[in-house]
Order: structure tokens, then sequence, then C-alpha cells
């Protein structure tokens, strides 16, 4: 038998220098969720 489940919450940041790296820097991370069996959701957001 399985104890309870305790739902965790993390942030994972990713940033880039262009466009074209951030989302392919994205696409890895979500990959690698994907690969560990974590939901993630993109929040949107930017820093000046």
């Amino acid at each position: 038998m399985r104890g309870p489940f305790l739902p965790a919450t993390g942030m994972v940041v990713v940033s880039a220098s262009d466009l074209d790296e951030l989302e392919h820097a994205v696409a890895a991370v979500e990959q690698a969720a994907i690969y560990a069996s974590l939901e993630i959701r993109r929040l949107w957001d930017q820093q000046a």
C-alpha cells in the first residue's frame, strides 16, 4: 500500500540571449519533464 500523496511545487527558470535560443531551451526542459513524469506549465513573464 502506498502512502498519502504529497503534492510539491517548484519553479524552473529558463533564460537565453535571443528568442530562438529560448524556445530551444524551453523545449529541452519540457522534454526532460515528460521523461521524468513531471507536469510543468509555462508562466509568461520577462525581466528588463
